[in-house]
């Protein structure tokens, strides 16, 4: 009898060793698959927003190869870096408006929010999407006006505003070997966000911290 008490009790034994070991290895299979699907979930987004980051950059580069690099444009921007008269800033941003405005209107349909114009010392010149406000200074807001206006080189890359955060292209302005300034062209977050759902035809959503906009005046 208690041989067979013995027994039972081995069994018993057994059994919850099986269990639990066959338990613990179906678990870690679980973790494995689903840190798995996270991974390529992850590289998968990952080359997502590259592409629509690059898209963005080629886009932004004909963009100044084709509205702002003209000897037209330019001259007038050198005109104004040269000029103290407020009527006459006035007429030449009046002016540059009219020429970059157009474009603008269409290029919007591609997620352009900003075309901004700056002289040397990062005062704004021009916003083509807010034309009416100017002459401000950038110098502690925009890392990305400040760099180019000081190296004279391109720079690209997510950075918050006065207003509103966005993917910043800044190319530097030359007129005749002279350098004016910098022009910022900028697309929207949502843009990019839908890129990457095109991409990937599954839901795609840009997460920021919210103390990057602790000083924004809104």
């Amino acid at each position: 009898m208690n041989n067979l008490k013995f027994v039972k009790l081995i069994i018993i034994v057994a059994v919850i060793v099986i269990y639990s070991v066959v338990y613990i290895m179906t678990s870690n299979d679980k973790k494995t698959d689903l840190n798995n699907a996270f991974l390529i979930e992850l590289n998968d987004l990952k080359k997502n927003y590259n592409v629509s980051k690059n898209y963005i950059n080629i886009t932004s580069n004909n963009i100044y190869d084709i509205t702002i690099n003209q000897q037209n444009l330019l001259k007038l921007f050198y005109q104004a870096k040269h000029t103290s008269s407020k009527d006459e800033l006035a007429r030449i941003r009046k002016k540059i408006y009219k020429l970059v405005r157009p474009n603008f209107n269409y290029l919007k349909k591609l997620g352009v929010v900003t075309i901004l114009f700056s002289f040397e010392n990062n005062k704004t010149f021009l916003r083509v999407h807010k034309p009416n406000k100017f002459g401000d200074d950038l110098s502690s807001v925009r890392y990305s006006i400040t760099y180019v206006n000081s190296k004279k080189e391109i720079v690209r890359g997510f950075e918050k505003g006065k207003i509103t955060p966005a993917m910043r292209n800044v190319f530097p302005l030359f007129y005749n070997g002279e350098y004016l300034g910098s022009v910022d062209i900028s697309f929207s977050c949502i843009s990019l966000q839908e890129n990457m759902v095109n991409l990937s035809n599954s839901n795609t959503h840009l997460l920021l911290n919210k103390k990057i906009f602790s000083h924004l005046i809104l």
